[in-house]
């Protein structure tokens, strides 16, 4: 059932896919149940909720919190399936992005405490780098600025350490976005100065246009209407030589510095 529902899934099949995936889970669950311990058994059930959580993003929550607390109890008994290491601070990183998805500020943070208690040995680190940006995420949105940008530092500083660059543009933006918000202008425009390279080399485009559509209104905000203007310039000539399908794509998402730019001319 699960494969025929992997299948049905990849062709746009959504409902058909969730009717295979249910009868997948009522398996799982009965086997589970009569043979508790099993850890594959209990294993094969994560699976299964992980699946209806794809399928059923409205009960996500609910699917991965039943999927995780399994891998935590077998994980406090002793018994972590060898090959599945990972799904544990896999499994919490996604919980905690859900909750945060639905505005679920201090599940999200439990969730995120938890997974980060497990220590370095056990989360490899572009897990926790995300954990650190999920967790300065939080903070940002109950309105605690200083505390989320520390913890966008700290994942920006682990990110460097691993060398993920994707992970350090990444930082970088967030770290970038958290100084705006501060009003630490400097700060900001070196940091996503920084993003927006990377992002260029990465050939990410659409958030090489986020970085700079920050930098323009930064400018405009401290009176710089040169430096926005050489922002703008920079950034349309980089996306209009973009490729077919993400710098076109980035360049219609640029209203915002067209709407700049008129502003610069005196025009709105």
């Amino acid at each position: 059932y699960n494969k025929m529902g992997d299948l049905l899934r990849a062709m746009g099949q959504g409902d058909a896919a969730r009717r295979h995936y249910e009868k997948d889970l009522e398996i799982a669950e009965r086997l589970a149940r009569a043979e508790p311990e099993r850890a594959d058994f209990q294993t094969d059930l994560v699976a299964s909720l992980v699946r209806m959580a794809d399928v059923e993003p409205e009960r996500a929550t609910e699917h991965l919190t039943r999927a995780l607390n399994i891998l935590r109890d077998l994980d406090a008994q002793g018994r972590p399936a060898p090959d599945k290491a990972g799904w544990l601070p896999g499994l919490s990183l996604r919980l905690a992005q859900a909750h945060l998805a639905n505005g679920a500020f201090d599940a999200a943070t439990d969730t995120l405490a938890a997974l980060l208690a497990l220590g370095a040995e056990r989360v490899p680190a572009p897990v926790r780098v995300t954990a650190f940006f999920l967790e300065g995420e939080v903070l940002s949105r109950t309105r605690r600025l200083r505390e989320g940008l520390q913890a966008f530092r700290r994942g920006l500083e682990l990110a460097q350490a691993v060398e993920d660059l994707h992970l350090v543009a990444e930082g970088y933006f967030r770290t970038g976005n958290a100084h705006f918000w501060l009003k630490d202008y400097e700060n900001a425009r070196l940091a996503l100065l920084a993003a927006a390279s990377l992002h260029e080399d990465q050939g990410v485009f659409e958030q090489y246009s986020v970085c700079y559509q920050l930098l323009v209104l930064l400018s405009l905000e401290v009176g710089r209407r040169a430096d926005a203007r050489a922002f703008l310039e920079q950034a349309r000539a980089v996306l209009e030589r973009a490729p077919e399908g993400s710098g076109r794509d980035a360049l219609e998402e640029m209203t915002s510095l067209v709407s700049a730019e008129r502003h610069l001319d005196g025009r709105e």
